[in-house]
């Protein structure tokens, strides 16, 4: 039976998967630079710091990590105050779990202060029972160290945990772990969506509602 939910937020919470394409143009732009396809490629699998951290070595930026994530964290609470629209039949569906008594933790690769001040702005901050980032527990979601180190934090068994997630990489690690998933489809996994379906235990498609996704978790809860 499933006690709790390993809730992801980009491209399941919020449809936010263009801002991560536009975001670091954006940002290399206030420092008049130029964006190359093998920056964009290498912040694809970065965590937000460490995506801050890679940029100020690859354009030997005069500027220290606080600085440089002061200005990206300007531009980002801008978009997700007023430009990032809910997945609101997602929040739905996990709304009807936490009625259920079912936990709901929030680990992203988004910074801990943006996720709060969204949340609050969207009015669901108060459906979860907590919210961590990869910066936070060490380990981006790349590694099933992160998956285990949740484990171990939350006292929780992976059998007994629901990740719900849109990253093919971040599924295929937590059930290496022994965690049920949930893959969302999103505009950001239609390459290896086919493979999401192959490997999650359910997908919540895009024409899903809270009432059959209950259906199908039946089983599990």
């Amino acid at each position: 039976m499933i006690k709790q939910m390993i809730v992801d937020v980009d491209g399941v919470l919020f449809n936010s998967t263009k801002v991560w394409e536009d975001l670091p143009l954006e940002f290399v732009k206030v420092f008049h630079c130029e964006m190359h396809d093998e920056v964009v490629a290498a912040l694809r699998t970065l965590t937000l710091k460490q995506g801050i951290e890679y940029i100020i070595t690859y354009y030997h930026l005069p500027l220290t990590y606080q600085e440089a994530n002061d200005v990206l964290h300007g531009l980002l609470e801008d978009y997700y105050q007023n430009k990032v629209e809910m997945k609101k039949e997602v929040v739905a569906f996990l709304k009807a779990l936490r009625k259920k008594n079912i936990k709901l933790h929030v680990v992203s690769s988004n910074g801990h202060h943006l996720l709060v001040k969204s949340f609050k702005k969207h009015g669901i901050y108060e459906i979860f029972d907590s919210i961590k980032t990869c910066d936070e527990i060490g380990y981006d979601k790349r590694s099933t160290k992160l998956y285990e180190h949740i484990a171990s934090d939350y006292d929780i068994k992976p059998n007994e945990t629901m990740v719900i997630e849109d990253t093919y990489h971040a599924i295929k690690n937590a059930k290496a772990v022994g965690y049920h998933t949930i893959g969302v489809e999103d505009l950001s996994n239609c390459n290896v969506f086919a493979n999401m379906e192959q490997d999650c235990d359910l997908i919540f498609y895009k024409g899903d509602d809270a009432i059959n996704m209950l259906e199908k978790m039946k089983s599990f809860i």
